[in-house]
């Protein structure tokens, strides 16, 4: 069985040459804080947003809300370009169960407004017209539902695909998740969601497929662009935007600047997350 650095096995082979990131800087002793828009100055390809992330120093870091109004999320970003990609990180929640999200081939506003500026206000919502991220969500309101998502651009999405029950993990118990996307060249994506309960104990050959959804170009989604009009039409030519179909981008076959893990619902004090084993590889792409 391949594994990684931290042991954890691989679902699928590490493209050669591809590139390859994992939270080695966490173990380095220094305890930080990485703020709203910064990054980590032990590592730079880390950054954070809507929340702070606090690392330990001893491999672990721990996320957690902002306390600005309507902020309740934070979102850990790693810095690519990536495009077919096994994401895997360990997440330790505290308190009630937050949605855990993992997204890939992002090239929505992350830190510091990168890859191409910070949202814009456009009839009232927030508008970032490069390709949103493929993602896998684990909880949606505190339910014990599991789903694949596709964010175009933000905040137009297709949601809750391959949606179906998934029992919760326990709390302060480690538990693994793995987020796999990855494409066939031509006119398919595939996104996958793995999970390993018990992951303190259990063995590596435990890892199952808790969700799986192929984005094709030839089924259209049939995407409802509703109240959302003035944001497609000003996406058009900027960003990663050519057109104002927004079906004809379900399929992107494109390198992401980020790949990132995101938290909604969690509550100062009282429901932070802890993350550990976190890494980004590529992986080859064949379906």
């Amino acid at each position: 069985m391949a594994t990684d650095k931290f042991g954890i096995k691989k679902l699928y082979p590490s493209k050669i040459g591809g590139r390859k990131w994992y939270n080695d800087s966490w173990y380095n002793g220094k305890v930080r804080v990485i703020g709203q828009n910064l990054f980590d100055p032990y590592d730079s390809r880390v950054g954070a947003k809507a929340g702070d992330i606090r690392v330990n120093g001893d491999g672990t870091a721990t996320a957690a809300p902002s306390d600005l109004p309507f902020r309740r999320g934070q979102r850990t970003y790693v810095i690519g370009p990536w495009r077919n990609t096994e994401m895997t990180v360990y997440l330790r929640n505290r308190g009630s169960m937050p949605s855990i999200q993992m997204r890939s081939r992002s090239n929505h506003d992350g830190p510091a407004g990168l890859p191409y500026g910070f949202s814009v206000s456009i009839d009232g919502h927030d508008t970032s017209c490069g390709f949103g991220n493929y993602l896998v969500k684990w909880s949606d309101q505190n339910d014990n539902k599991v789903m694949c998502e596709v964010e175009i651009f933000h905040p137009l999405y297709k949601r809750a695909l391959d949606k179906h029950d998934s029992l919760l993990p326990p709390v302060n118990e480690w538990t693994g998740y793995k987020q796999i996307t990855r494409d066939n060249g031509t006119s398919k994506v595939r996104v996958e969601g793995w999970i390993l309960r018990d992951a303190d104990n259990a063995s590596q050959s435990a890892w199952f497929k808790d969700t799986q959804f192929t984005f094709d170009r030839a089924a259209p989604l049939g995407v409802d662009v509703t109240g959302l009009e003035a944001s497609v039409e000003y996406c058009k030519d900027k960003g990663d935007r050519t057109a104002t179909n927004p079906d004809k981008y379900i399929v992107w076959r494109n390198s992401g600047k980020w790949c990132y893990v995101r938290f909604e619902g969690l509550d100062l004090g009282v429901s932070d997350i802890d993350l550990k084993f976190f890494s980004v590889r590529e992986i080859v792409p064949q379906l």
